[in-house]
């Protein structure tokens, strides 16, 4: 996780969340 956050800035954070939302809702 920690290497996740330090390597994606926030916006490429946000989009990787938003495309798991879409994939675990569907």
């Amino acid at each position: 996780p920690a290497l996740d956050t330090a390597a994606a800035p926030p916006p490429a954070r946000l989009l990787l969340g938003a495309l798991a939302y879409v994939c675990h809702r569907s």
